[in-house]
């Protein structure tokens, strides 16, 4: 009965127009600057998770979860694979080893060359691994399995760009065998390969400089090379540090690698650059609840005659306090969740329909926002503490007088 009578009173003290022009106001200074703080604290961290999850995915791009290699040593994959499906395999989805090597694209008038990495792979157990299937531009509406046969290339499209090439162009490939990295003298042996696709990751760098062929077509070039790489993608809800850690210690003194670690200064800028953000909004929040200090001084000044009636009636301090508390909550329970609410129909509405283009300066085209559920219920309960605390800042002076000081006061 006391919580209702203590609400009921809260909700009237909330509804009155008759206090004061400067009172109204300032709950509609407090109100609307809970609901921008919230709004904006909501929208910027869905931009800065967007930013952070697309920029990641973009990064990742045709890397695998995990990486295993000898720094730049083959690998003996066939005995590395044995142990880890032994060993690790509740923790590893599939794997798939790669070869690599140097090769030299000449055009066909020789106006230009491009020193390009050649990666080769088995297209059954890529696509199972990495995400190098999706990014195929040309042809479309095909698999790795069939681009990847015989003397058939894939290519990037800032190579197919640069030198003019369409899928069913014949290139001329100009590389170092091994014997030949041994001798005093360079010579560099010539072989023909088709276009038989082009993809593009995103990442320029690695579209300018990138192809991907078959091991049959490879083990002409370099027939007695082994693999040089493990690629390994883990089972969903597999902790990549965790996975990491165990299959570091299982082949001792090989190089396991996170896909992170391929871009370390990124990853550490984009969260750094979330932290940052996320701590000037609370001090904006911070500000915002300034207002609610300033209003609740002046609800108990103006509300002295109030306070002495229900003291006399027998009203304890707690209960004043819970009047007082319940009013400062109501304009922020609600101020947060119309903030939250708006700022997460926008930024759906936003990200569903692609409305915000980047400039090319970012990995991706659009502005993203993804706003999770449980960041909407941690700034809703981070919103709502604050404004508690700065609620209950100014109650403190409740209990610092006695009923015959708040009677004389009135006076």
């Amino acid at each position: 009965m006391l919580n209702r009578f203590s609400f009921l009173l809260a909700w009237r003290y909330l509804k009155s127009r008759s206090i004061g022009s400067s009172i109204n106001a300032m709950v509609l200074i407090s109100f609307f600057s809970i609901f921008l703080s919230s709004f904006a604290l909501t929208l910027v961290t869905g931009v800065m998770n967007g930013f952070e999850s697309s920029t990641r995915k973009k990064l990742q791009g045709i890397n695998a979860d995990l990486t295993v290699n000898a720094r730049g040593q083959e690998l003996n994959t066939t005995a590395i694979t044995s142990v880890l499906r032994e060993q690790a395999g509740s923790l590893i989805d599939s794997m798939s080893s790669v070869s690599n090597q140097y090769v030299i694209i000449r055009d066909q008038d020789d106006s230009s060359i491009n020193v390009t990495q050649m990666y080769a792979i088995n297209p059954h157990t890529e696509t199972k691994t990495t995400t190098l299937g999706s990014t195929i531009l040309n042809p479309t509406n095909t698999t790795l399995e069939n681009i990847v046969v015989k003397e058939g290339i894939l290519v990037g499209d800032v190579i197919a760009r640069n030198q003019g090439l369409v899928v069913g162009d014949e290139i001329e490939l100009l590389y170092l065998d091994n014997s030949s990295s041994q001798s005093q003298t360079v010579h560099l042996e010539k072989t023909y390969a088709q276009v038989s696709g082009i993809f593009s990751s995103g990442l320029e760098e690695l579209d300018e400089h990138t192809i991907f062929c078959s091991r049959n077509f490879f083990a002409t070039m370099w027939p007695d090379q082994d693999p040089t790489e493990l690629k390994i993608k883990l089972k969903a809800g597999i902790n990549p540090n965790l996975a990491q850690k165990k299959i570091s210690t299982l082949l001792a003194g090989l190089q396991v690698r996170r896909w992170e670690q391929f871009y370390p200064a990124i990853i550490s800028a984009l969260m750094l650059e979330k932290y940052a953000m996320f701590f000037i909004l609370i001090l904006i929040m911070l500000v915002a609840c300034t207002t609610i200090v300033s209003l609740m001084f002046m609800q108990i000044t103006r509300r002295t005659r109030d306070i002495a009636i229900l003291r006399s009636m027998g009203a304890g301090p707690g209960m004043i306090r819970a009047i007082f508390t319940l009013y400062g909550l109501l304009i922020t329970t609600v101020a947060t969740t119309l903030g939250i609410a708006i700022a997460t129909l926008i930024g759906t509405i936003v990200s569903y329909y692609r409305l915000i283009k980047l400039p090319d300066a970012y990995f991706v085209t659009h502005l993203p926002i993804d706003i999770q559920p449980w960041w909407i219920v941690a700034i809703f309960v981070l919103c709502i503490f604050m404004s508690l605390c700065a609620i209950l800042l100014p109650l403190t002076r409740l209990n610092n007088h006695s009923l015959a000081e708040i009677i004389k006061a009135d006076q």
